[in-house]
C-alpha cells in the first residue's frame, strides 16, 4: 500500500511539472465586481436598491436593505421586494416612470433574455432563442450568453417601450408594462406563408404563359 500510495505521488509530481512547463488548459472567464447601486425615479419619490445576495447575507445586521423598490423617504419605505435576479449590473434594468413596471436583462443566463416584472412580480419571461434567428451568432462565456447588440438599445419613457437589437440584427420593440413585443423586423410565419405563396403563383403564371406562348 505504501508503494503504491507513493508511486501515485510521484505520479502527481510529474503530472503538475508538465503542465506547469506546458501552460496548462486556460479557461476564459467573465472579469468583474458585483457592487451595489441605485437608481431613482425622474421624480425623486422612488429608489431601486440593487444589493447583491452576498452583501446582504454577509452584513444582514447593516444598513443595506433587500433589492426592491422603495420610497425615497428617510428611513427608506418598502413598495416591493424584487427576488431572483442574481447577480446584475445597472444597465441590466429598465423601468417605467412610476417603477411599477420593469424590464430585467438577464445577465447571467444562457438561456434567457428579458424578464418583465409588474410591482415585483414576474408576469413574462422572454427567451435567447425567440429573439435570435442565428444562434451561431451568440457568443459565450462562463457565466452568460451574449446575445444582445448593446448599441441597439433605447428606452422610451413616455410610452413604455424597449426596442432591443439582437446580434443578428433583429430588432424588437417591447411593451415593457405586458412584455409583448408590439414591433419587430423580423418575418413571421404567416409572412413567410404569403412570400412562398406569392412566388408560387408568379411561378404557375408564368409558366400558364409560356405554355400559351408555345401553343400559338
Amino acid at each position: 500500500m505504501v508503494k503504491s500510495l507513493s508511486k501515485r505521488g510521484f505520479a502527481t509530481v510529474v503530472l503538475l511539472a508538465i503542465i506547469t512547463m506546458f501552460g496548462g488548459i486556460t479557461a476564459y472567464a467573465d472579469d468583474f465586481v458585483i457592487d451595489p447601486f441605485r437608481i431613482v425615479s425622474e421624480d425623486g419619490s422612488r429608489v431601486f436598491i440593487y444589493t447583491p445576495n452576498p452583501y446582504f447575507r454577509w452584513e444582514r445586521d447593516s444598513i443595506l436593505p433587500e433589492t426592491g423598490v422603495y420610497y425615497a423617504t428617510e428611513p427608506l419605505e418598502l413598495i416591493y421586494l424584487l427576488e431572483g435576479t442574481g447577480w446584475a449590473f445597472e444597465r441590466d434594468f429598465v423601468f417605467s416612470q412610476d417603477f411599477r413596471h420593469l424590464a430585467f436583462f438577464v445577465g447571467m443566463s444562457f438561456d434567457i433574455a428579458l424578464e418583465f416584472y409588474e410591482d415585483g412580480v414576474l408576469i413574462k419571461r422572454c427567451m435567447i432563442d425567440d429573439l435570435v434567428e442565428n444562434m451561431d451568432e451568440v457568443s459565450v462565456t462562463t457565466s452568460r450568453a451574449w446575445w444582445e447588440e448593446w448599441s441597439g438599445r433605447s428606452f422610451d419613457s413616455a410610452n413604455n417601450t424597449l426596442t432591443v437589437t439582437t446580434v443578428d440584427n433583429l430588432t424588437y420593440v417591447f411593451d415593457i408594462t405586458t412584455g409583448d413585443i408590439v414591433e419587430s423586423n423580423r418575418a413571421n410565419e404567416f409572412q413567410y406563408f404569403i412570400v412562398v405563396v406569392g412566388i408560387v403563383i408568379v411561378v404557375c403564371g408564368v409558366a400558364l404563359l409560356i405554355m400559351r406562348y408555345r401553343k400559338k
